[in-house]
This record gives structure tokens, sequence and C-alpha cells, in this order.
């Protein structure tokens, strides 16, 4: 049996104690976990938390996601979702608002 696929979306200013414990806990469970961002066109992006300002490198594309292949989409709660948010064509929904919609 394949493990159950979660992707959490991550960006600058997130939530440490949240991020880690999405980490740690699924790890545990065996849930094949992985963070995704919008990229921008890089291959990789390192982040920092809010309170530690601990790095965090991911290189998961928010905008090649999978839908189809998850069993949960998790959106954390802070300052991720609200970055998320940014775009640079105000006439189009960001990638992050697209990517959910087609979720619901």
């Amino acid at each position: 049996m394949t493990a159950p696929k979660v992707a959490i979306l991550i960006e600058s200013d997130f939530y440490e104690h949240e991020i880690w414990y999405y980490h740690y806990r699924f790890l545990e469970a065996g849930v094949d976990a992985q963070f995704v961002t919008r990229l921008w066109g890089n291959a990789a992006i390192t982040f920092k938390g809010h309170e530690y300002h601990a790095p965090f490198e991911c290189s998961g594309d928010l905008e090649t996601l999978d839908l189809d292949s998850l069993a949960a989409l998790i959106v954390p709660s802070g300052m991720v979702s609200d970055r998320l948010r940014y775009t640079e064509d105000l006439a189009k929904l960001p990638p992050a608002t697209e990517l959910l919609r087609r979720a619901f």
C-alpha cells in the first residue's frame, strides 16, 4: 500500500512550530508530506520563519501540483496564506488562490 500524500503550502514568515509539527508528525505516521510554494521561476527558495528566523528550503512547485494525487492540502496559519496571495497581475487570481479554487 502506498503512503497517503499531503501537500503543505509554505512561504516566508511561517510559524516554525506549526511547520515543524507537520514535518515530524507526518513523517512518524508514514505520510508522504511535501511542502510547496510559488517558486517564481526558481528551482528552490529558502524562507525564514517568523519567530526564530529558522531557514526552510522548498523546491516543491504549487503550480505543477497534481491535486488528484493528494489526500490533503494544508494551508498553514499566519503569513503563509497572506504572502501566497501576492500576484504581479491584478486581473488574474494568484497561483495559490487558483490552486485552492481547483481543490474545492
